[in-house]
């Protein structure tokens, strides 16, 4: 996946785009602050950084949402999925189960139906027993 492709991806995931609207300027490497602009801005700037970040087995954020999408069969995902949020080998800093949550939705919806934050909370609100991440 191209940077273009994948900044494309963090724009149109909701988690992503929350998640980069409150990291600290600092936190991109940057020295100066990015409060005076948009989400969208805001979240370029991390899909940009985040793109260049790499695992411990050097795995990039693609690699590692490449690996939880298509790295098995579908019924190991979830397992994937915990790898990628908390095994040290495949961990990326700022990659979380609420993003890759929704690209796995996003991306297998037969399988898996999309969910963020949004829809958490609304189940939720419903009366259904669901967790709500953050981050």
């Amino acid at each position: 996946m191209s940077e273009a492709d994948f900044i494309e991806v963090c724009i149109r995931v909701h988690a992503m785009r929350e998640h980069a609207s409150r990291m600290d300027s600092s936190e991109f490497g940057l020295k100066y602050r990015l409060k005076t602009m948009t989400k969208d801005q805001r979240t370029v700037v991390f899909a940009k950084w985040l793109y260049k970040e790499k695992a411990a087995n050097s795995l990039t954020a693609c690699g590692v949402i490449d690996f939880v999408l298509y790295g098995g069969d579908k019924l190991t995902i979830s397992d994937r999925l915990y790898a990628a949020c908390y095994d040290p080998e495949y961990k990326i800093g700022h990659l979380g189960v609420s993003m890759l949550g929704e690209i796995i939705g996003w991306a297998m919806p037969d399988e898996f139906p999309p969910r963020n934050g949004r829809t958490s909370k609304a189940l939720r609100a419903l009366g259904y027993d669901v967790t709500i991440h953050s981050g």
